[in-house]
């Protein structure tokens, strides 16, 4: 192999055979290692759904995505096209690709892992044209400065991560492609590069709504200072003109489309957009976003600068205090500030706003962290003078990688309460009171909003039960067709209770009238579970009101409890109950279409 030192000299220009050929490997490797990667995350995932239930915020998306699929694989691509677009939602990429693959892909969690692989690999191989171009590395020095990007904890957590379906993680890694092309775009100046930034700012924009709000507060000062210092302004506003023209061609249809739904999601519905907290409270969101890189890369990133100053010391015959201080020098010498403003405008845009505290919403900051703290390794070559000191820059990269990955593993164990077995209990005990009491179709809610309700059970029902049906459109076990009817658990947000009139008191009346009047099987807590909830999980604003809902239904005289409780949790203690006086309807009417046919 041609050594690092030799193929430097040829820079990113350089077309010899060998920069080709190590161009190559790397971008081999980088496939295989997202292999990997897809292929360690399923597993993952499918340790994680054995034992606990879908989380709240990712099971929405995977019950679209699982109908679109449906509807694909039973009337085809674009009846399946129509409907994800049909939707109000707060995304589109998602559903369009399920429905593109749904001929060949079967309904399965598996698809959000590889769609976020898929991500993950566009924002590697586009990490490796910025380190390649921007900052005249060898292919296999930006194997090494790409590393970090797989050292972000977030990936691997179990909530939030590659192994979820949260949309966030999309915006994260898009939003990161986008800055990414936007640096090698202001480089070259090239019109190509200047469409790929378009694209992939089109791309975020359909992976999540909100992406604009980071794209401007992120990109539009410092497109604004580039100008400013810019000696071919002419041209660079050609190419921010044209990649402004890909992206509004490829995603404004879908803000035109879908306005007033995303002004109201955003701007009505949205507990936390609207939260606005103080400073200091909002402040966690810093917290939040160095969580989100992890200690693996910290420690990842002070072991190979401590590399750096050691070759530094080795290959320039000083001291090691010389080294240090001359690293430390030419570390901040070789400060980028668009690095330092993309590390704190998503942070600062989540403070100033006072928004809600979301973890998940500080990702896209991990980017510009990374990619700032790390560049002193790209600023300076002297980690790659010794193939001792490159050795174990990548020793160290895959210790890591192996270390983050265990983290991963650990993150997805199993707890003290199978949650998934619980919500199969619910289903097992809702289908098997239908067929005694010789129902065909019902209904189900829950009268909270915690970890087990109606959307969890719909979910469980779509991708945990084998034997489920959809040919009818409905879900059907054995038998039964099971239709989720939120009542209480569609308020959720203050707006949800606001489109409820009267006092609160006639509010709760109207929301138990529904559930008497339109649901067949109802998961109420019981009284233990019911305080907790009122006074630990109020933020779900229907918990607020546990007690008095409960009261309320029981003393209608139409609900029979069914089967024993249901333990989902220490905390979450239920028990499933029948309307009796709906169960009685519509077994009337069944006796008389059948005296009706004797006759």
């Amino acid at each position: 192999m041609v050594d690092e030192t030799d193929t430097d000299q040829a820079g990113y220009g350089g077309s010899s055979d060998a920069v080709k050929g190590q161009s190559r490997a790397v971008i081999s490797v980088i496939f295989l290692v997202c292999a990997g990667l897809g292929v360690y995350f399923c597993s993952l995932q499918n340790t994680f759904y054995s034992h606990y239930q879908p989380f709240f915020d990712s099971l929405s998306y995977f019950n679209e995505v699982h109908r679109v699929m449906t509807t694909g694989q039973q009337e085809g691509v674009v009846a399946s096209l129509r409907q994800a677009s049909d939707e109000n939602s707060t995304v589109f990429a998602p559903k369009c690709i399920a429905a593109l693959v749904s001929p060949v892909f079967g309904p399965s969690r598996n698809f959000a892992v590889w769609l976020q692989v898929a991500e993950v690999l566009i924002l590697l191989l586009s990490l490796v044209c910025y380190f390649r171009i921007v900052k005249q590395a060898t292919p296999w020095m930006a194997m090494i400065f790409v590393t970090p990007f797989l050292l972000t904890s977030c990936l691997y957590q179990s909530h939030g991560g590659v192994s979820d379906f949260r949309m966030d993680l999309s915006l994260y890694l898009l939003y990161s492609v986008s800055c990414v092309w936007y640096l090698i775009s202001i480089k070259t100046g090239q019109y190509v590069h200047f469409m790929l930034f378009g694209a992939a700012i089109a791309a975020t924009c359909l992976f999540r709504a909100t992406a604009p709000v980071y794209i401007v507060l992120s990109l539009g000062p410092l497109v604004v200072a580039e100008l400013f210092v810019t000696k071919i302004r002419a041209d660079l506003v050609k190419g921010l003109c044209l990649a402004a023209g890909v992206a509004v061609s490829g995603a404004g249809w879908f803000y035109v489309t879908n306005f007033d739904y995303l002004k109201y999601y955003y701007f009505v519905w949205n507990t936390d957009a609207n939260a606005k907290l103080s400073l200091a409270e909002a402040a966690r969101h810093i917290n939040f976003a160095f969580d989100h890189i992890g200690i693996v890369f910290l420690c990842w990133l002070a072991l190979l600068n401590g590399l750096l100053v050691v070759a530094k010391k080795n290959s320039e015959n000083q001291s090691l205090a010389s080294a240090l201080k001359a690293t430390v020098r030419k570390s901040i010498e070789g400060t980028d500030f668009r690095l330092v403003w993309l590390a704190i405008a998503p942070i600062g845009l989540l403070v100033l706003r006072g928004a809600g505290l979301n973890r998940y919403v500080s990702m896209p900051a991990a980017f510009g962290l990374v990619l700032y703290l790390s560049s002193s390794l790209s600023n300076d070559r002297s980690l790659f003078a010794t193939r001792a000191t490159k050795v174990s820059a990548f020793a160290a990269s895959l210790v890591a990688l192996l270390l983050v990955g265990f983290d991963g593993w650990k993150d997805h164990r199993a707890g003290s309460f199978n949650s998934m077995a619980a919500h199969k209990q619910t289903i097992d005990l809702i289908v098997a009171d239908a067929r005694e009491e010789g129902l065909k179709r019902v209904t189900l809610d829950s009268s909270h909003m915690y970890y087990l309700h109606s959307f969890s059970l719909e979910a469980t029902m779509r991708f945990d039960i084998p034997e489920a049906n959809f040919a009818s459109g409905d879900i059907e076990i054995g038998g039964i067709k099971v239709l989720p009817r939120p009542v209480f658990s569609r308020v959720v947000a203050q707006a949800d209770w606001d489109e409820l009139e009267g006092s609160p008191g006639e509010r709760l009346d109207q929301l138990v009238s529904d559930a008497n009047e339109k649901v067949d099987y109802l998961i109420l807590p019981g009284l233990v579970t019911a305080n907790f909830l009122e006074q630990q999980v109020a933020h779900n604003l229907i918990n607020k009101y546990q007690n008095k809902l409960r009261t309320r239904l029981l003393n209608s005289r139409q609900w029979v409890p069914i089967g024993n409780t249901i333990e989902n949790s220490d905390r979450e203690i239920l028990q499933l109950y029948r309307n009796q006086k709906r169960v009685e309807v519509a077994q009337q009417k069944r006796d008389f279409g059948q005296r009706s046919i004797v006759r």
